[in-house]
């Protein structure tokens, strides 16, 4: 899957029933609620094995990558911090299979949990701005 990036920085794209993609103009908006999932969350698990971020890259999802610059430190589990250089947003947002978010500094990931109810709308709502990415050839 692409990741176009521009000007706004972050790079965005998932899968939700087909490969999506975010224009332009509303990748920052659904970078920022995806690290307000991250910062509102209040349940973490640090040191979740790779298998768990490959199980959920296969699911229905939102992926963001975000520019060394603008990454913001969140803390996990124990205490330690994760500097959030990628955000995989499981769907649905509130129960299985999904319901969890995953944050990954490097070979480091974490799981979060417990958002609220506001900072899940505004992830929902940016959604809307997703458009199919035609099938490659």
């Amino acid at each position: 899957m692409a990741f176009p990036s521009g000007r706004f920085g972050a790079a965005v794209g998932g899968t939700l029933a087909v490969d999506v993609a975010f224009p332009a103009d509303k990748r920052l908006a659904v970078a920022e609620a995806a690290l307000a999932l991250v910062t509102g969350a209040t349940d973490s698990a640090p040191d979740v094995p790779a298998a768990t971020w490959d199980a959920a890259r296969r699911g229905c999802h939102i992926l963001v990558r975000f520019p060394d610059p603008a990454r913001t430190r969140v803390a996990v589990g124990d205490g330690r911090t994760f500097a959030v250089v990628e955000v995989l947003v499981a769907l649905p947002l509130t129960r299985g299979p999904g319901g969890f978010v995953l944050v990954r500094d490097g070979d480091r990931i974490a799981r979060l949990s417990k958002y609220p109810p506001e900072a899940c709308a505004r992830f929902q709502d940016a959604l809307v701005a997703a458009t199919p990415v035609p099938p490659e050839r």
